[in-house]
């Protein structure tokens, strides 16, 4: 499966269940790869209600793409309110990553994908952040690199 059937299935299942979802995340950053460069990435996210049942935590499914490098996860991110227009966040995925880009090869086809962010209310419904993130395959291959990326965000609110 290509990457640009991957971006279209994701968003079909956002316009498909965006009864589920409270917010849409498009992310654009920066990858560093095995080779020490730079790789851009865009990022899209789709995050659900809280969950009030299981201590706050929201769902959230994502796919992140790069040169020739696609990831497409879904876990939880836990979100604190630290003023009426900051928050603090973090959050953990689990998915399938591909590539055919050399120097982002990760070692396994699964990896885990871990962020923190800082996020600013610019206005009702919208918000911009930034993510620092760290996507792994927790030594589930015999190699495991990791790769760290940076994002901006900007986070629309249904």
């Amino acid at each position: 499966m290509n990457t640009k059937n991957i971006t279209l299935l994701f968003l079909l299942l956002i316009f498909s269940h965006s009864t589920l979802a409270s917010s849409l995340v498009l992310g654009v950053g920066a990858a560093e790869g095995r080779d020490d460069k730079h790789h851009t990435v865009i990022d899209l996210g789709l995050e659900g209600n809280e969950l009030q049942s299981f201590l706050g935590l929201k769902p959230y499914a994502n796919v992140f793409l790069a040169d020739e490098t696609y990831y497409v996860g879904a876990g939880l991110i836990k979100e604190f309110e630290l003023s009426q227009r900051w928050q603090l966040g973090f959050g953990a995925t689990v998915g399938y990553y591909d590539t055919d880009e050399e120097s982002l090869e990760l070692g396994h086809d699964v990896e885990f994908k871990t962020k923190i962010y800082i996020g600013y209310a610019v206005m009702q419904g919208h918000k911009i952040r930034v993510e620092y993130g760290h996507i792994s395959n927790a030594d589930l291959g015999n190699d495991n690199p990791g790769m760290n990326m940076a994002l901006i965000d900007w986070v629309i609110d249904f």
